[in-house]
């Protein structure tokens, strides 16, 4: 076994022994082989020092271990033989497989950049419909607002709509009580008016009895005087003066009546313009 051949031996045993794909032929090849060749220098170097330290050994036996060295040589060497074989064969198979492979790696690569693009495109327009449902959002939450802010003004306004309406069932209510009490105060000024006519006229009756009495008196108290005495003139005259003063006090009765009637009857009016005044207002309010 010279030293080319344990070069080339260490060499495929570095590079195809660790291997775990080699076939284990190739691998049972490669341990015999690199036992014939540790049993050949460890027996060469036996017996190069039993020959050098033995006088004894006959030249047959020398003869006999150099054939025996020579057969492991040569079974060494077929052993390497086959094993280069197939280690060159695996070695091809691994080259064939390794440039397929390869091939794959350079098509899953090239597939692995279209992801990469179709992934950034991906995140391209994720990011555009994360920016578009931001909007959408923004938006929802504007139209939500504007919605909550539509709902307050419809209840606002049907609070309005409410309150006019009770304003207006307020204001015929009013309409109706100041209608009626414009009638009741009409019924009042009439009766007033009527009371306030017979007075008057009960008044001119007492005048002008009085008038009438009074030129009767003094007729009948001329006629009297004229055959009465002096006390029965002074007493005539005094239940004259009583009679006047009666009357008069009738009179300032009647006087006070009437002018308590006109002043309610003014008051009246009064009330009656206010009213119309409201009715004016509330017709102009409704």
């Amino acid at each position: 076994c010279t030293t080319d051949d344990m070069t080339k031996f260490e060499k495929y045993k570095e590079e195809i022994l660790p291997n775990k794909r080699l076939t284990s032929s190739l691998q049972q090849a490669l341990k015999e082989a690199e036992g014939h060749l540790n049993f050949d220098e460890d027996d060469q170097s036996a017996c190069e020092h039993s020959y050098t330290s033995s006088t004894d050994l006959n030249v047959s036996e020398i003869l006999e271990m150099n054939n025996q060295l020579q057969f492991q040589k040569e079974k060494a060497e077929t052993s390497l033989k086959i094993f280069e074989n197939e280690a060159e064969e695996t070695f091809l198979n691994f080259k064939t497989e390794i440039e397929k492979l390869n091939e794959k790696n350079s098509i899953l690569w090239t597939k692995n950049e279209e992801q990469d693009k179709i992934i950034k495109n991906l995140k391209t327009a994720h990011s555009e419909q994360d920016k578009t449902l931001q909007q959408l959002e923004n938006d929802c939450l504007s139209k939500e607002a504007n919605i909550k802010r539509l709902r307050n003004e419809i209840n606002d306004h049907k609070e309005i709509l409410r309150l006019e309406k009770s304003l207006h069932t307020k204001q015929m209510e009013v309409n109706d009580r100041l209608k009626a009490d414009g009638e009741r105060m009409n019924i009042k000024i009439e009766s007033l008016t009527a009371e306030n006519k017979n007075l008057q006229g009960k008044l001119d009756s007492i005048y002008n009895r009085t008038t009438n009495g009074a030129n009767t008196v003094h007729k009948d108290a001329c006629e009297y005087s004229k055959a009465a005495t002096d006390t029965e003139l002074d007493e005539y005259v005094k239940q004259i003066y009583d009679l006047e003063n009666i009357i008069q006090l009738y009179v300032d009765q009647l006087t006070e009546k009437i002018k308590e009637i006109d002043y309610k009857n003014c008051i009246i009016n009064e009330q009656a313009d206010h009213i119309e005044t409201l009715e004016t207002v509330w017709n102009c309010d409704i």
